[in-house]
């Protein structure tokens, strides 16, 4: 059986791991956004942008906005007027959203603080 083709032109580089670190966060990030009030998608995708100076940027949020109500994490409201007066398709968290994203914040914690664990490991031994 022939083995699946890789490509190594993304492995092994900083940008390949910035991108699936991106990847992994961007749900926690607009499911936390979505917790303080409802975003219709441009404006979910400029408040991303914007309160990660950039670094998050949703090119095609449909497929995770789409997934994420499939889950029930989210819900579509009744379009509602936008501040440009255009009627638009207002996205809320859900409870089910709201437990998943205590979850997903408890499990960020934990990665996060594990690597900083390892990295002050590392600078410890240095001294």
């Amino acid at each position: 059986m022939p083995r699946k083709a890789v490509d190594f032109s993304k492995s092994g580089s900083v940008a390949a791991m910035a991108e699936n670190l991106k990847r992994s966060i961007t749900e926690v990030c607009v499911l936390y956004l979505l917790s303080s009030r409802p975003y219709y998608i441009g404006e979910l995708t400029e408040e991303l942008s914007r309160r990660s100076g950039g670094f998050l940027d949703l090119v095609c949020p449909y497929g995770l906005i789409y997934r994420m109500i499939d889950f029930e994490y989210i819900a579509e409201m009744k379009k509602q007027r936008a501040p440009d007066g255009r009627r638009r398709q207002y996205y809320e968290i859900t409870d089910k959203g709201r437990d998943y994203l205590e979850e997903l914040l408890a499990c960020y914690q934990t990665f996060s603080s594990a690597i900083s664990n390892v990295l002050q490991e590392k600078g410890a031994e240095d001294q």
